[in-house]
């Protein structure tokens, strides 16, 4: 968190007071967050990277997940739960995006 200074600080406030706790989630684009915060889109971009490399959260267009490893309301079995939709987070939006292609393409056949 030394990477992050004042202003990312603000989105980072953003993405805890909006995200949804029963899921760990937050359904918000980069254009929300930053009219959200005031602040540039470079500093909504370099703070997501920034905590995305730390594993905070994992990022798909349009959403983000918060690591229930550092932060979450429930049980222990909610907690295995949303750490396996952590791990898969990433990789169903890839899977999502990638028959949405071989649709098209299928289609324009």
């Amino acid at each position: 968190m030394d990477m992050i200074g004042n202003q990312k600080f603000k989105v980072v406030n953003y993405i805890l007071d909006n995200i949804h706790w029963s899921n760990n989630t937050l359904i918000a684009t980069v254009k929300e967050m930053i009219k959200a915060t005031g602040t540039s889109k470079q500093t909504v971009i370099t703070t997501l990277k920034a905590l995305e490399e730390g594993n905070i959260i994992k990022r798909r267009t349009g959403a983000l997940m918060l690591n229930p490893e550092l932060l979450m309301r429930g049980d222990d079995h909610k907690q295995k739960y949303l750490l396996l939709e952590f791990g898969s987070f990433e990789q169903e939006a890839s899977e999502k995006q990638e028959n949405a292609l071989s649709d098209y393409y299928s289609f324009k056949e």
